[in-house]
């Protein structure tokens, strides 16, 4: 029995992709679309989240 975990009920993607400066929206979900479209495929995982380089203390 697979465990109970929300990535295995399959979500759409949305219409529009806001990735922010240096990336190409379009192309990203295209390039998803086709990773999707792998039947081995069992998961994607997306982050609505960027790395904006503003950590210190290092």
């Amino acid at each position: 029995m697979a465990p109970a975990i929300p990535w295995l009920t399959p979500k759409p993607l949305g219409p529009e992709l806001h990735l922010g400066p240096g990336l190409d929206s379009q192309r990203c979900a295209k390039a998803l679309v086709r990773l999707c479209a792998d039947p081995e495929l069992q998961a994607v995982v997306a982050f609505g989240a960027r790395a904006r380089g503003g950590a210190s203390g290092f």
